[in-house]
Formats: structure tokens, C-alpha cells, sequence
């Protein structure tokens, strides 16, 4: 053979070779297969402020993305190794309750292949319950006033006021009534608000409520809170919001304490020029003097506080 002939048969076997491999490639890239399980949410579950959503994806390839969307909130989805599911949350914000939704989660590897998986479910905001009496502490006598109130996009299809697992009041959407507690004489009674719109209910609880009905216990004087000290011409409270509030009980005047209503108000008590309390550990010692809050210094534990004398151990340990 000559060897102009033999160079062109050479050539001609690396083209056919050339293009073998290029089948190859674009047969095995064709052939890739993404494959999408729900895990969360569940088909025609429910929702309410943000959606969390959790998938296996196996790929033949490596994923390069893997995305949750409903409507035009969208949110990349991030891989656990430890559950080996890619999570994350869709943002419901703005979208209309009660309605259906559809979730779409689309999977996409390092070649472009992709997969799409759809879900429907539900958005439905559960009820709002407002608890206005009675206030958390109140005592029995056995009976307390209670007023609380069910709101709900979709109405409440029902409310309920219970001591621990005893039915003591039903509603709809609001209970305005005075209820017996004589079971828990001498005692205590967790109060549970349950509002319920035929779907998903919310349970609003932790109103400890004390029951006396001795006429040897005698009322002196009631605020709005929870008491933290008290004296001839004063008391010391939380209100419902969290402020730290004076009562002047001659005039019924009351002075909030100007400090954050989210701090802690640890040992707080009143003093002969208005209050101290600690604002918990590794924060510090504070005093509402004549008006003005001073700052003491480091805080560990609060402990005592007498007159003009307070107790603490501060962070020094001294």
C-alpha cells in the first residue's frame, strides 16, 4: 500500500473512532435518570407562613441544582448528608388563605438533564385565639371571668376553654363567661384555649390559675400582671406585654420601668427609691432610681434584696 493511501485509511479509522466516542457521550448523557420523592410536605397536606420541603433525588450524574418553587416564590434546596434529603423553605407570604397550591421541585445535573415532581397542598393559617381574662396567676374563687376570642380566614368552626383534660366552656367564636373551678379547690388548674377552623386547631395554653375559695383569704389589691414584690404603698408587676410597671396603690397611678419588655427581670424588687433587678446571667445589675435606670455592674446570681440592701453575686464571683 502506498503511503498516501495508508495516511488517508489512518485518518479515515481515527474520524470513525472520533465519532464512536462522541456517540458514546451523547447516548450515556441522553440515558441520565433523575428521579424526585417527596418526603415533605404531604400530598394535600397543610401550610401556613412558609412551606418546608424536604426530597430524595438520585441521579445518574452529579445534581448541580435542586429548586422548590410555588408560583413565583422560589427558594435552592440544600443536601443533608446525615438524612440524605435535599430541604429548605417556600416563603408564603402574600399568598391567599385558605387555597390550594401545587409545589414543583425540579432537579438538574451537571449536564442539564433534569426532573420535575409536583405536590399538592393546602395553605390554611390556623386560628388566632386571644385570651383577655383571666390573666395568668389569678386566683378562683372558685370562679374566674373568662373572655377569649377565635379569628380565622376561613372562620372558626369552634372554641373551647378546658382545665388540663375537663371541658369548662364552649363557643364558636367567642366565650364571655364566668366558669367554676371548684374542682382544683385549694390547688391549681392549667387553663387550655383551643380554637379549631375544621382543619388544623390552635392550642393556646399556659394560663396557671390558682383556686381559693376561703373566706379567710382576702383580696388587698389586683393588677394587671404578674406580681413580683410588693409593699404597704406599692407593687411591683409584669403586665401582660412584658414591661416592668410600679402601682401606686393609694392612687392606682403606674410608672413603667423604661428597660426592654423581653429582658429578664431576675430578683426583681422594690426599693425605697423605686426597684432593682438583675437582667439575667452574664448580663448585669440594674436600678431604677428616682427615674433613671443606673447599671451596677456584672451579674451572676441574684439573690437578696432588703431596704436599701441588695444581694447579688456578681460575675467575679466576689
Amino acid at each position: 500500500m502506498g503511503e498516501g493511501k495508508r495516511s488517508s485509511w489512518l485518518l479515515g479509522c481515527f474520524a470513525v473512532a472520533a465519532f464512536v466516542i462522541g456517540v458514546s457521550s451523547f447516548t450515556a448523557t441522553a440515558q441520565a435518570a433523575i428521579t424526585i420523592t417527596p418526603v415533605l410536605p404531604q400530598v394535600n397536606g397543610l401550610a401556613a407562613g412558609t412551606l418546608p420541603v424536604q426530597v430524595q433525588v438520585t441521579s445518574t450524574y452529579q445534581l448541580a441544582t435542586v429548586t422548590a418553587s410555588v408560583g413565583a416564590a422560589s427558594t435552592p434546596l440544600t443536601y443533608d448528608n446525615q438524612s440524605a434529603v435535599w430541604y429548605g423553605f417556600v416563603d408564603l407570604t402574600g399568598f391567599a388563605s385558605p387555597s390550594p397550591y401545587v409545589l414543583n421541585v425540579n432537579a438538574t445535573d451537571v449536564f442539564n438533564a433534569s426532573s420535575n415532581a409536583s405536590i399538592a397542598f393546602k395553605k390554611d393559617l390556623p386560628p388566632v385565639v386571644t385570651v383577655t381574662s383571666p390573666l395568668e396567676y389569678s386566683v378562683g374563687r372558685p370562679n374566674v371571668h373568662v373572655t377569649v376570642t377565635c379569628a380565622d380566614d376561613g372562620g372558626c368552626a369552634s372554641l373551647y376553654v378546658n382545665g388540663f383534660a375537663m371541658s369548662l366552656a364552649t363557643g364558636t367564636t367567642t366565650i364571655d363567661q364566668d366558669v367554676s373551678l371548684a374542682a382544683w379547690e385549694s390547688g391549681y388548674v392549667e387553663l387550655y384555649f383551643i380554637g379549631n377552623d375544621g382543619v388544623n386547631p390552635q392550642v393556646l395554653y399556659g394560663r396557671k390559675i390558682y383556686v381559693e375559695s376561703s373566706p379567710a383569704l382576702v383580696e388587698e389589691a389586683a393588677v394587671s400582671g404578674k406580681i413580683l414584690d410588693y409593699s404597704a404603698d406599692r407593687i411591683l408587676f409584669h403586665d401582660p406585654s412584658g414591661q416592668l410597671v410600679i402601682h401606686d396603690r393609694a392612687t392606682s397611678a403606674e410608672t413603667v420601668i423604661p428597660v426592654p419588655a423581653a429582658a429578664s427581670m431576675e430578683g426583681a424588687a422594690l426599693t425605697p427609691a423605686g426597684a432593682i433587678f438583675g437582667n439575667g446571667y452574664g448580663g448585669s445589675v440594674k436600678e431604677w432610681r428616682n427615674g433613671v435606670v443606673q447599671d451596677l455592674g456584672a451579674l451572676a446570681y441574684m439573690s437578696l434584696v432588703r431596704d436599701s440592701y441588695a444581694l447579688w453575686l456578681p460575675l467575679t464571683g466576689n
